[in-house]
């Protein structure tokens, strides 16, 4: 396979193999025997691989009972044995993985191939229309959105710093909690107890449409991320995971977002205020830059590629 030939130590252990809860060989060999007996001997067309715990070896079991792969990745640690690749990293290059695909993968990398849901085109143009013709006077509404379960209460942590944060009375705090949420009752009373509005949502399935009102948002890293450029809306966004550091590193230096870390939550987000205080034009800055990565026409250039790339790979044209 070119440039993923397999090593002589093709059976060492992928650096997140344990995130699996299995062996890899199980559980090649049970997804396997479910795509046999959901779409017969010849498999799908088409399998979409997601996951850090996965790799060339579970990926080449695969690859007998499927017509192509297409691996998402966000690492480049790995190899993948497959036919198409998508890392919709800002600031990767497609040469970053380079001996970690099969000669012949089409790369599909950087965030121009983001994929988002459709509403957040929708609301993109009337987004970035309201933050031009506003000037960015300041930040009235914040959306407060650290996504899943937030099982650590990283939520609580930020609104205890909006708490004692030089915040206008009349600011309203638009608090976002996913519906797995084990701290919504104590995450309500911190919401209640602050020195300006706020509200407490849950399972929201309206979250462009609160993108596109905010004047600035402070959530975490990840798919969401895409959303916020989409919108142009500025972020103070919080390092949860060692690897999202480079991701995150590589935000700050083109100004698209601001980075709040852990051990230094409550001072990070009170020095975002005040730099927003110094600065009036920084939340516009960052929102023009921010909407200039993501301009919510990913999916569409994936599904072109995946048009144009799977009948050449011998799969059969859909209608």
């Amino acid at each position: 396979m070119g440039g993923a030939q397999a090593s002589d130590d093709l059976e060492s252990a992928c650096t997140h193999e344990s995130w699996l809860g299995v062996a890899w060989q199980d559980d090649a060999e049970a997804t396997l025997d479910h795509l046999r007996s959901t779409c017969g001997e010849t498999g799908p067309d088409l399998l979409v691989v997601d996951h850090y715990a996965l790799d060339e070896r579970w990926e080449r079991v695969l690859a007998n009972g499927v017509g192509a792969i297409l691996c998402i990745d966000d690492l480049s640690d790995r190899r993948h044995h497959c036919a198409l690749l998508l890392d919709q990293n800002l600031g990767r290059r497609a040469q970053d993985y380079d001996n970690l695909v099969p000669d012949g993968c089409l790369r599909m990398v950087g965030a121009r191939y983001a994929l988002l849901r459709e509403e957040f085109r929708r609301w993109r143009g009337l987004s970035i229309e309201r933050r031009q013709s506003c000037g960015y006077p300041g930040a009235a509404r914040i959306l407060v959105n650290l996504g899943g379960a937030d099982p650590d209460n990283i939520t609580g942590c930020v609104l205890s710093a909006l708490a004692i944060a030089d915040i206008d009375g009349e600011t309203y705090v638009d608090i976002v909690l996913g519906p797995a949420s084990p701290w919504r009752r104590r995450v309500e009373e911190q919401a209640a107890a602050l020195p300006c509005r706020a509200a407490v949502s849950v399972g929201v399935n309206d979250m462009a449409q609160r993108m596109q009102q905010a004047d600035v948002a402070i959530g975490a890293a990840g798919a969401t991320t895409w959303e916020r450029c989409c919108l142009g809306l500025p972020a103070l966004v919080v390092a949860i995971a060692d690897n999202q550091r480079l991701f995150l590193d590589r935000m700050a230096t083109r100004g698209i977002a601001c980075v709040a870390e852990l051990a230094s939550l409550e001072r990070d987000i009170l020095a975002f205020f005040d730099g927003i205080r110094r600065d009036p034009g920084l939340l516009y800055r960052m929102s023009e830059r921010a909407a200039a990565e993501v301009d919510g026409l990913g999916a569409d250039r994936v599904v072109a590629e995946l048009t144009r790339t799977l009948p050449a790979a011998g799969l059969p044209e859909r209608a």
